[in-house]
């Protein structure tokens, strides 16, 4: 069984005084909503084998937001995309032994990732939501993309406020 755990980074902030999209940081909403999530999901991100996280300053700072164990954390250029085939290509092609992975990146990737390769239906995954997916009879991350993962659960700091 192949179980993956998708976040969308925090809130970001629009400061003109940064320079491009690839800098922006998280907001103080940002800060907090990660952390009630980081305390809401603690116990899967406990169980999450890797983490691999956009080099985006935001998805970074989202990471380091919900304390994820640094040595779980792989930050990949290739996640900083918000095309759901990309982010698609990243997760069927990773070549790793590790059973439950977790991304950290944007959208609109994540969600039309999630409506296409899975049973779910979601509208917008807003800042901070997190998806979790099943793919039960999955052995390595390439047979993910021959059958669409299961819903196994889908929060967002609206719902724990």
């Amino acid at each position: 069984m192949k179980k993956l755990l998708i976040i969308r980074h925090s809130k970001s902030g629009w400061d003109s005084s940064i320079e491009s999209d690839y800098k922006r940081t998280i907001n103080a909403e940002g800060k907090t909503e990660s952390r009630l999530m980081g305390n809401v999901l603690r116990i899967e991100l406990n169980k999450v084998e890797e983490v691999y996280c956009s080099s985006a300053t935001r998805a970074k700072m989202t990471a380091e937001t919900l304390k994820i164990e640094p040595q779980k954390l792989f930050i990949k250029n290739k996640l900083y995309t918000f095309n759901y085939k990309e982010l698609g290509r990243f997760i069927f092609d990773l070549n790793s032994t590790a059973n439950y992975v977790q991304i950290i990146g944007h959208n609109p990737g994540i969600t039309n990732f999630i409506n296409l390769n899975s049973n779910a239906r979601i509208d917008n995954v807003p800042t901070t939501g997190a998806i979790i997916l099943e793919w039960p009879n999955a052995k390595t991350w390439a047979d993910t993309e021959k059958k669409k993962g299961v819903l196994v659960s889908f929060d967002f700091p609206k719902n724990n406020k």
